[in-house]
């Protein structure tokens, strides 16, 4: 018995039987084989549920809550592109703040008894509060903090950064996220103690797991400032476009728009009402066009139209009423008093190209020449080198 447990360790570690030894014993030979194969099934299913872990942390990036995580001493661990950008620190600058200091001195003791709280083992809390951009701006907030437990030795804080104005909407998606997470990591720690339960129960944490990314991608694709599609979204939705469009013979028109001397704006009345310019523009856009069309933020004051089975002078026409109603918009109860005019570039499939890429890039180039031309126009892209305006 004891050269059988012996064997059978060797088997589970990794290591080769010794032939020599067991050999004639055809039922130990027998155990040992199931006993691989078992091993075998362990390993594939861990490598499947840290490969949904490493996806899950990804879809985190894109969220458009800020998320923050601290190690044990509270240092700067990991920051999401949402909060960088609410902040206006680069990655780099940001692992080298202290903590405290991205807060309101009133807020500081408070945020620390929070953390306090946590770590005495309250498992959410939350509290309002308010942060300090880099260039000085007070940004109100509503701050969830709780553990995040890596494993026995080691103990993270996780913020969520959430604003006010939309916690009903974005916190319960976001938390369900991050248990799912913490369940990930539950169960692979168990795994080396448990080995049959672990196996009777991976089928269906697996399943879980499917409906939490299920969710967690609708989040991942909608900008939270304007509501419309995020970049993410536009870039997969024009890669089917293009595949419906070629299997039907129809076309694809691309209308980017560019909203003019925007950084102006900003630097003129603030981030807070440009963001409002950027909200209702995003209204005009939606409101001019149908409902199978795709209207999404491209990024910054960039917004990209997909028009299926809309010809390229069509989606000229489509652009130029757009133009003019922007054109025409007060936008003096946002507190904008001076005239806001956008820029168009379109281009189209399939005459203008047939992957996405190249009909973005033209798009864009089309773009370009609107601007150079003096903007607050429409430019239809054309081969082979020059753009025209109507």
């Amino acid at each position: 018995m004891d050269l059988l447990a012996k064997t059978a360790s060797e088997y589970v570690l990794g290591y080769p039987a010794q032939s020599d030894t067991i050999s004639n014993f055809k039922e130990i030979n027998d155990i040992l084989r199931a006993l691989r194969e078992m091993r075998n099934i362990i390993r594939e299913r861990e490598e499947r549920l840290k490969e949904e872990q490493v996806y899950l942390e990804n879809l985190l990036l894109e969220m458009g809550e800020g998320v923050l995580v601290l190690d044990s001493n509270k240092k700067i661990k990991f920051v999401n592109r949402s909060l960088l950008e609410m902040l206006g620190y680069s990655e780099k600058e940001i692992n080298n703040i202290d903590l405290l200091k991205l807060f309101t001195p009133s807020d500081r003791e408070k945020v620390l008894e929070i953390l306090e709280e946590c770590l005495e083992g309250k498992d959410k809390c939350k509290g309002r509060t308010s942060i300090i951009s880099k260039d000085g701006r007070i940004i109100p907030v509503l701050c969830s903090m709780r553990l995040l437990r890596v494993d026995e030795k080691e103990t993270n804080y996780l913020l969520v950064f959430t604003d006010l104005t939309e916690i009903a909407k974005r916190e319960k998606e976001l938390e369900d996220a991050l248990e799912e997470i913490k369940a990930l990591n539950e169960e692979l720690n168990k795994r080396s103690q448990q080995l049959e339960i672990a196996l009777a129960s991976l089928d269906m944490k697996l399943f879980e797991t499917a409906r939490a990314k299920e969710e967690a991608e609708r989040l991942a694709i909608t900008d939270p400032l304007t509501g419309l599609f995020n970049r993410r979204f536009l870039e997969e939705k024009l890669s089917n476009e293009l595949i419906r469009a070629k299997a039907h013979n129809n076309y694809l028109s691309i209308v980017m728009a560019d909203i003019d001397h925007f950084k102006r704006i900003n630097d003129t009345y603030g981030h807070k009402v440009g963001d409002e310019v950027l909200k209702a523009l995003a209204l005009i856009l939606r409101a001019n066009t149908r409902e199978n069309d795709t209207v999404a933020r491209y990024g910054g004051e960039e917004f990209v139209i997909l028009l299926s089975n809309v010809s390229k002078y069509d989606a000229y026409r489509i652009a130029e009423r757009i133009r003019l109603e922007i054109e025409d918009t007060s936008f003096e109860e946002i507190g904008v008093p001076e005239k806001i005019t956008v820029s168009f570039g379109i281009s189209c499939f399939p005459e203008d190209g047939e992957d996405a890429i190249d009909l973005l890039k033209k798009a864009d180039q089309a773009l370009y020449q609107a601007k150079s031309q003096g903007r607050n126009r429409v430019v239809v892209f054309t081969e082979p080198s020059e753009s025209i305006h109507f």
